[in-house]
């Protein structure tokens, strides 16, 4: 009975979709970027401060994990003083990161984080890691 009563949940939220139309008022897409393509971006985030030797590529993986759609990579600046991130998602999901990154960790003291982004039309990188 359950396994029925989901299948035809299911099979209503589709419905409900495909009666809407493509961004309707009826239903609404938790990833509504992954599958239009729009807004792929590229974003290269440099965050300053206390923020090597505290896990905060750590966190960035984490977060990077959660968002579940996000390539690229994330290393510590030879300085001391800074951690590079290199990521390609979806507007909405790389905007995410970045609100996060600029809290950082309990551990951590983000000082400043700088931004460059520009528009994609295909991927770089297949996934998401740490590099040195």
């Amino acid at each position: 009975m359950i396994k029925y009563l989901a299948s035809r949940r299911g099979i209503a939220q589709l419905a409900s979709a495909l009666r809407s139309g493509r961004r309707g008022s009826g239903f609404e897409s938790r990833y509504p970027d992954h599958f239009t393509g729009n807004s792929m971006i590229n974003a290269n985030i440099i965050i300053s401060g206390y923020v090597q030797g505290v896990g905060f590529r750590a966190f960035v993986m984490h977060e990077v994990e959660k968002a579940g759609n996000l390539t690229g990579w994330v290393k510590n600046i030879p300085n001391g003083r800074q951690v590079e991130v290199l990521v390609e998602g979806s507007e909405s999901d790389v905007q995410h990161l970045i609100d996060r990154l600029k809290q950082g960790t309990s551990m951590s003291r983000v000082k400043n984080v700088e931004v460059t982004k520009k528009e994609i039309s295909s991927r770089k990188f297949n996934e998401f890691s740490l590099t040195f």
